[in-house]
């Protein structure tokens, strides 16, 4: 999610504090948009946003079961050539930095050893029994410095799991560019957890989308 300009950019300087991180198509129901429409001119959130992208073919690996880079909740496929890595939180400003809404980034997928730039990245909740909508809404808002339009949150299946996927346009209020967003969150029985396509441009964005229905489409819990 857009963090003066891109969560990315939140998240970019990580592995570069000392204390901070040790390294880090589904059915739909009727849409339900809120907040004013874009101008013309800006990328539209909404035009691929009820169908994504195919899925993105080739060897996959499995993350989130133990024994694999990240123990998650949840279990799902990514690209081979992407790397997979905890994040571990040390410290409050990392803390501060690796917590949003009610759940806490846990993982993260990076494509750049493919070859590709963009990341997926996991967040984790610990309440049991948290509404995935309401969950997913917290984790939109607790962005700052951040106007929102065309948000279209939207009740999906990932895997077989029912979850709620929201699609926007984030305009940062310090650089006024404006990027696509896109997040996905799934109830399980220790929490919400929540995916999240990180790019730091639209371009990155649409390039990380396949990768990103392939997760959506493999998750399975593993509790």
């Amino acid at each position: 999610m857009t963090y003066a300009n891109g969560t990315a950019r939140r998240i970019a300087g990580l592995t570069t504090l000392p204390l901070a991180f040790a390294l880090l198509t589904g059915c739909g129901t009727e849409a339900e948009p809120s907040g004013k429409a874009a101008p013309s001119s800006a990328p539209s959130a909404s035009a691929d946003a009820a169908n994504g992208p195919a899925p993105a073919t080739g060897p996959v690996r499995s993350v989130g079961a133990k024994g694999s880079p990240c123990a998650l909740p949840l279990t799902l496929d990514a690209p081979a050539d992407w790397k997979a890595a905890p994040v571990k939180l040390e410290g409050d400003v990392a803390a501060a930095i690796g917590a949003q809404g009610t759940v806490t980034l846990a993982c993260e997928l990076d494509a750049r050893p493919s070859g590709a730039t963009g990341f997926l990245r996991v967040w984790t909740g610990a309440l049991p029994g948290e509404d995935p909508r309401a969950a997913l809404e917290a984790f939109v808002a607790d962005v700052p410095d951040e106007k929102r339009e065309q948000v279209v949150y939207r009740e999906v299946k990932a895997g077989a799991l029912p979850a709620v996927e929201v699609t926007y346009l984030g305009t940062s209020s310090i650089t006024e560019e404006t990027e696509k967003e896109r997040a996905l969150a799934v109830g399980t029985p220790s929490g919400v957890v929540v995916i999240v396509v990180d790019a730091m441009d639209d371009a990155e964005h649409d390039a990380v989308l396949p990768a990103y229905e392939r997760a959506k489409q493999s998750v399975r819990t593993t509790q």
